[in-house]
């Protein structure tokens, strides 16, 4: 359903003229409604003593407060306090243990078969003859000297690994060019 414009600026006219009516009622209302008294101040009684009555509440002269305020401060704030820390001992941490070493052994070379792999190790300190043993092992093998335990665990080309307490170490065979010239 359409409404004519003139029919909707009647509604208009009517909705406004209601709306400043209740206003206009409000503002009259509130003018002329009594205003509730506040009882008058209480004279004490003639058998109250200046003992007994209560105290009065401090009376304020808030223009002096006012000036007396120290309004001129900086507009900056203070520097924060710095506060040192306590120096706190440091902790001593024992130093981690080494992991285990394969001492005194070396992979002189290796030797790949198609049914079995062998590897050559040099056993001791190599200095002299009596200390230094060459021994050819295959997997599974302990190894002998001082290193007592170690089981050789793999041969591949130029490299073994060999298992000693609970670590597998690998070894590879160090890269030895052939001298020229006669041999000794």
């Amino acid at each position: 359903m359409v409404a004519s414009l003139p029919l909707m600026r009647r509604l208009m006219l009517s909705s406004v003229g209601a709306s400043v009516a209740a206003t206009l009622g409000a503002i009259g209302w509130a003018w002329t409604a009594p205003v509730p008294s506040l009882p008058a101040p209480q004279k004490p009684r003639p058998t109250e003593t200046a003992a007994d009555e209560p105290t009065p509440h401090k009376q304020v002269d808030l223009k002096a407060a006012y000036w007396s305020k120290r309004l001129q401060r900086p507009t900056i704030d203070p520097p924060p306090v710095v506060t040192t820390p306590k120096p706190v001992a440091p902790t001593v941490v024992a130093p981690p243990k080494p992991p285990p070493t394969l001492p005194n052994v070396e992979l002189l070379g290796t030797i790949i078969d198609s049914e079995q792999t062998y590897g050559i190790f040099q056993i001791g300190s190599g200095q002299t003859a009596a200390s230094t043993l060459v021994e050819t092992l295959k997997p599974g093998d302990k190894l002998p000297g001082p290193n007592k335990g170690a089981e050789l665990v793999s041969v591949t080309d130029n490299q073994a690994v060999v298992k000693y307490q609970g670590q597998e170490f690998t070894l590879k065979v160090k890269d030895v060019t052939p001298k020229k010239g006669p041999m000794p």
